[in-house]
Order: structure tokens, then sequence, then C-alpha cells
């Protein structure tokens, strides 16, 4: 059986919901099992408590034991601490195996769209993980132990984007108050900056002040004097606390500021924190090269394998004559393009036959020139163009010329070839010019001229207002 080494692994984050190795499989559990053909079920005892009889009469865990001890003496009920060390990894060996091949067939088949993983790749990895609980127990617990934090990081990232959008709400709702109070009180940005709000508002209410003292200078009676006064203070008061209802509001505007920087930082930090631990556990899984006796990643055998698949892919597609297979096959080669370029990983360097690897620039090179074609000599895509522009009636009209050539135009917002979207739009810019100025030389009267010139500056002018990538 291949060997398997696995690199220690580092805690997971606290908010992961990690588990410790006595709590990651200790759950007594009813479980639905195949063994030797057969379905059966079977209670799990809990490891920090389970007998050796108990253990041992666990399906396949006599044959991972002996794996363990690589045939050497080992009596079970003579050793307990260390044969419930062995359960405990051979128990998260069962746990992880399903979720981690997932793990694999979400990168590669789904984000890098490497193809299908082959079920040779699947062995592999399931003998590394047979190895890795055998020969470094903790090691397969660590393991296990970052899958369950996997889990539970989409919900927090999911309460970390809510509070994130209510704070967000509180802190918009303070800002358009405190704006209003700025606004009607005529309160500067230095005043705020300073925080004199209270003299300010105490300002604001002086010509009040002033029209009370004139009247009660102008002759009322004591009761009267009395009554203003009254008012006066119950005023004053009030403007008092509206003073520090804005300085309390200015407050929470500030604190609301700080709060939100946290809260964006950590909902940010949730999506790459997933990646880098995701990356760690694909990248941490070793199996040993029986052919070259090294210990390798399996993760980069499957990429291997399943970059000898894209090369084959490629190089058949290059075979076609079909425009629509040439276009979608240079799709594909750009897409590894970009992930080579843009995260070192290389699916284009794979065999085509047993002594042929593909070649990245003469693929490049021969893909274009079947479809855009090399002087003298036009490519697939102008001779579709010219076929449907010559499908055209005369006295056609401005919609019937749109329509001939609105296919061509999604061609080239997906690119032709290895040609970017831009770049591919000018060259049916091109092709549509030759098309206008060997109709003016033939002096056509059919009318197509002047469609195509209708349609020529449509085209150009929806170039010009798209952002350029």
């Amino acid at each position: 059986m291949a060997t398997a080494t696995r690199s220690p692994h580092p805690q997971p984050p606290a908010s992961g919901g990690g588990h410790s190795p006595e709590h990651a499989a200790a759950p007594a559990q009813e479980l639905s099992v195949v063994y030797a053909g057969r379905e059966t079920t079977e209670v799990m005892p809990r490891p920090e408590n389970a007998t050796a009889d108990a253990m041992m009469n666990t399906h396949g865990f006599s044959e991972f034991l002996g794996v363990a001890m690589q045939g050497k003496p080992f009596t079970p009920a003579d050793n307990l601490t260390l044969t419930r060390e062995y359960y405990v990894a051979f128990l998260a060996r069962r746990d992880v195996e399903v979720p981690l091949i997932q793990r694999f067939q979400e990168q590669l088949e789904r984000k890098e769209g490497a193809g299908i993983i082959a079920p040779e790749s699947i062995g592999r990895l399931s003998d590394a993980l047979d190895q890795l609980a055998a020969r470094n127990p903790k090691g397969m617990i660590d393991l296990q132990r970052e899958l369950e934090a996997i889990k539970t990081f989409p919900e927090d990232k999911e309460r970390a984007e809510r509070e994130l959008a209510e704070a967000r709400n509180i802190h918009e709702q303070n800002q358009a108050m405190l704006q209003r109070y700025v606004n009607a009180q005529h309160i500067s940005g230095e005043s705020l900056r300073s925080l004199p709000v209270l003299a300010d508002l105490k300002r604001g209410a002086a010509g009040f002040f002033q029209r009370v003292g004139e009247k009660i200078r102008s002759g009322f009676g004591e009761t009267q004097r009395q009554k203003v006064a009254r008012e006066s203070a119950q005023y004053e008061a009030e403007v008092a606390a509206f003073g520090q209802h804005i300085v309390r509001l200015q407050s929470d505007v500030e604190s609301g500021n700080a709060t939100l920087e946290s809260l964006e930082t950590q909902a940010r930090q949730f999506q790459g924190d997933t990646e880098v631990l995701e990356g760690r556990i694909l990248k941490g899984i070793l199996v040993r090269d029986e052919t070259t006796g090294t210990t390798v990643s399996v993760l980069d055998e499957m990429r291997k394998r399943l970059s000898d698949g894209v090369a084959k892919k490629l190089a058949q597609g290059l075979l076609s004559s079909n425009l629509q297979t040439l276009l979608k096959t240079g799709q594909d080669f750009s897409h590894f393009e970009t992930l080579l370029r843009g995260k070192g990983v290389d699916y284009l360097s794979g065999q085509i036959a047993e002594d042929k690897t593909l070649s990245r620039g003469d693929f490049a090179t021969a893909l274009d020139e079947k479809i855009l074609g090399k002087p003298g000599e036009p490519g697939l895509f102008e001779a579709a163009v010219m076929e449907a522009l010559g499908s055209i009636e005369p006295g056609a009209t401005q919609s019937r010329m749109d329509y001939a050539l609105v296919q061509f135009a999604d061609m080239t917002a997906k690119g032709l070839g290895t040609r970017g979207r831009h770049e591919s739009v000018s060259l049916l810019l091109t092709v549509l010019t030759k098309a206008y100025n060997q109709a003016i030389a033939a002096k056509d009267k059919t009318g197509k001229a002047i469609l195509l010139a209708g349609s020529i500056a449509k085209i150009r002018q929806s170039a010009l207002a798209e952002p350029r990538t």
C-alpha cells in the first residue's frame, strides 16, 4: 500500500468551530456502513471510554490498526490509550473522505474547469487518507478539524455581513439626522470638530431672548415678567439639551465610522480565510510516488492527470473545421492561460500523446490562423461573415442586416481565438469595412453598402461605449 505523509496543521480559527480530538468523533451514534459488500448498522462507542473489545468490534478497525502497527506485535487491551488515539483517527478518516472529495471537485472541476476527476485520482486520495490516519493520527484529526471549520465559515460570513448591513443602516440614519441639525442651525464644520455646539445653538436663539427682554423693559407687569422668565429658562434648557443631543449624535457617528471599518474588514476576511484554509487542506494531502520514490501532493497529481485531458481536448478541437468548435476551443485555451498567469496553475503543459506535449505558442498561432486567417488566406470567421452578407437580398431593411451580423458581434464579445474582446471587435469591423469597400468598388445598387455603413457605425459606437478589458 502506498505511503502518505502530511505536514502538521495549525489550529483552525476560533470562529471556525474546530473541535478537540476527543470531541471530533466522540459522540456515540448509529451509522449505516457498507462492509464486505453488505450494509450493516453499528453503534460507534465513544473513544474516551471505549473498551478494547468495543473498538475492535468496529468493522475495519482491526485492519486499520494492523497497517498502523506495520505487523508488529500489539495488544489493544494492554495499550488502551494508544488504541483509543488510533480509534479517533480511524473514525475521523471515515468522516473526512466524502467532504474532502467534494472539496477537490469544487476546486478542480468547478472553479478551475479542468474536467472530471478520474477514479484513479480518487483512489490515490483514499490511499493517502488511509496512510495519514494510520501513521499520523494527530494529522488526521487536524484535517477533520479544519474541514469542520470550513463548514461554519459560510454561516459566520453571513452573520458578519448581516451585522455590517445593520450597522451601516444605523450609521446612515445618524449621519442624516446630524446633517439635518447642522443645516437647520447653521453650525459650521469647524464648530462640529471642536464641539462648541451648545454655544452655537444659544447664539441661534439670541434674537428670541432679545425680543423677550425688550418686552419686559417696555412695561409688562410682574406676573408677565415672571412668565416670560420661566419660558425663557425653559427654552434655554431645551436648547442646552438639544446641544447635548447633537454632541452625543456626533459621537455616535464617529464611533459608527470605526465600527463599520471593523465589520467591513471582518466580512472581507471570511472569504480570504476560507480560500487560505481550503488551499492548505488540499495541498497538505501527500502521497508517496512509487515510481520516483518521492512524496508528492495529491492535488498536483490530480492536476497533472487533468492537464493531459485538457491538452488532448484542445488538440482535438484544433483539428475541427467548424467555427463554433474552434471558438469554444479558443475560449478554453484563454481560460487556462488566465489561470496560469493569475494563480500559477498550469493545465497547458499536458501530454497530447505519449512523447508529445502541448506547445502553447504553436497552438495559439495555429488556432488564430484557422479562425482569423493569415496573409492572403481568409480565416473561417471572415468566410462566415461574407457568407452571411451574401444572404442579404436586394432592398433588405437595416434590421435584416443588423440581425445577420448580431451572431458575429456575440462571437467577438467572447473573443476570437486568443484575442481579447476589443481586438476581436476591431477584426469584425475590418472584415465589414472590407465588404463595404468591395460593394462600393462594384458600384452596388442593391442598398447593401448603405446598410453595411449603418451596421458598421452601430458596432463602432457600441464598442466605444464599453469599458476596455
